[in-house]
């Protein structure tokens, strides 16, 4: 019994090969040397991209220690933000945009189209949160916590699906 099954095992081995490589108009190696050749294009797209999220992830870090924290904070912090703002923001937009071009390489065209659209990947995010200013980030977040998925699912239970008669 065990023979058949490797026998059959084994004579599924090409079709499953060959499905898995197999090439079609959105699928194959002229995929890949598409997103190769789409490189630069992407590079030069994530590095504007990324300069301005950058710029609006500064500039909220720079008013948060400037209104919302004290007066020694607005004379020690946002001249240090300052002095190192270009120097910072042209290493984490080269590293962001070298990341997001080689990143988006891929086999498959409907996976290339959706890794390309992202030209941050979240890292300003990631940084917001690493130094613990969640609230700086440029663009909405949202946090789902397990807490907050219990109570969506408790609420879905409890309410009811069955239509309410009407009284005429």
């Amino acid at each position: 019994m065990a023979d058949q099954e490797d026998t059959a095992t084994s004579s599924e081995l090409p079709q499953v090969a060959s499905s898995k490589w197999s090439i079609s108009c959105s699928v194959g190696p002229h995929i890949v040397i598409l997103t190769l050749c789409c490189i630069p294009v992407v590079f030069v797209l994530a590095v504007f991209y990324n300069a301005y999220l950058g710029v609006l992830t500064w500039y909220n870090v720079f008013l948060f220690y400037y209104d919302e924290k004290t007066f020694l904070h607005r004379v020690t912090i946002c001249p240090i933000l300052i002095f190192l703002f270009p120097p910072t923001l042209f290493v984490l937009v080269l590293v962001i945009s070298c990341y997001v071009a080689l990143k988006q390489i891929a086999y498959d065209f409907v996976a290339w189209k959706y890794k390309v659209q992202d030209l941050e990947k979240g890292a300003y995010a990631k940084i917001c949160q690493k130094i613990g200013l969640p609230e700086c980030c440029p663009y909405e977040t949202v946090i789902l916590q397990t807490d907050d998925l219990d109570n969506i699912e408790t609420a879905k239970e409890n309410t009811s699906l069955q239509p309410t008669p009407r009284h005429s």
